[in-house]
């Protein structure tokens, strides 16, 4: 399963109508930046996530990261960082992908230090648009829903935003312990994600890994992971998912986690061991269960 790059999510339809004109105006001239600064260094580099068909058979597209002189994320992947302004960070994916693609941008508004919403779009070389807006809300400083809104040309001919996919956390005692997603332009069918901790204080980017709270956004994680509200205060060591109906496409059913630091005290390595679930009869033929997979963080 190779996650899209940057495939990501109220305040209101006129706000994101106004975020997803077709004239593309995101914000006023670009000002020196001032904002997401990861610290004096080193700096995370790139995540390598197991890709080994054989001993599991989910993959992932291994994020890269790059830094400017004063330690603020220029680059991810092949996309340029550009910071337009205090409440504003551009990412420029043009020319990495090629043709057919004339344009993929994606903008990250801030408010009051939290990510507020997000806008995709992609112009392809036959004028065609995709875009899709993504909200994110917040009670008690803590993440609550995120929404993503997909824009497509309605039966009258209108350019109409409608809602894709609907994400619903669950705070108890400082921790996320749970997720459910709804996809509701596909029948409203429901992924439950039900989350336990251990006892110990939260270590940072200890949510590199697979189905975590914030894991469809693991491309640009790190560069919002401090502006999502506030973090859980333990870490994640369990993770059971639950489907109203089994998914065709091979999906985490159940996942333990557990963590390593290099001699430096940094997270170097994630280790998962679980089981997949999948309806498709040809399933039989991949490995279910894994064991001490291995995420690795480079810096």
């Amino acid at each position: 399963m190779k996650l899209k790059l940057l495939s990501i999510y109220l305040f209101s339809l006129f706000i994101l109508t106004t975020c997803t004109n077709q004239s593309g105006n995101v914000g006023p001239a670009p000002t020196p930046p001032s904002i997401v600064n990861t610290g004096n260094g080193p700096y995370l580099t790139s995540v390598n996530y197991p890709n080994n068909p054989h001993e599991i058979a989910i993959s992932k597209s291994d994020p890269t990261f790059e830094h400017d002189n004063l330690g603020k994320i220029s680059k991810i992947g092949g996309s340029k960082v550009n910071y337009i302004n205090e409440s504003l960070i551009e990412l420029d994916g043009t020319g990495q992908i090629g043709d057919p693609i004339l344009e993929s941008k994606t903008w990250i508004h801030i408010q009051n230090s939290k990510v507020s919403y997000i806008v995709n779009r992609t112009i392809y070389t036959n004028n065609t648009i995709d875009r899709d807006s993504i909200v994110f809300s917040y009670e008690n400083e803590f993440i609550s829903t995120i929404s993503t809104y997909r824009d497509g040309i309605n039966s009258n001919g209108n350019w109409q935003l409608t809602l894709f996919r609907k994400d619903e956390y669950k705070i108890e005692n400082g921790n996320i312990t749970q997720v459910k997603k709804i996809m509701v332009s596909y029948g409203g069918y429901t992924v439950t994600r039900n989350y336990t901790y251990d006892d110990s204080s939260y270590m940072y980017l200890g949510e590199f890994a697979y189905e975590m709270p914030f894991g469809d956004y693991s491309t640009i994680y790190f560069l919002l992971h401090d502006k999502l509200g506030k973090k859980s205060k333990n870490n994640i060591i369990t993770i059971k998912s639950v489907y109203d109906k089994i998914p065709f496409e091979v999906s985490f059913e159940n996942i333990s986690f557990t963590r390593a630091k290099d001699n430096q005290g940094r997270l170097s390595t994630i280790y998962m061991t679980g089981n997949l679930i999948s309806s498709n009869p040809a399933a039989t033929d991949i490995k279910m269960d894994f064991k001490d997979q291995a995420i690795t963080l480079n810096y």
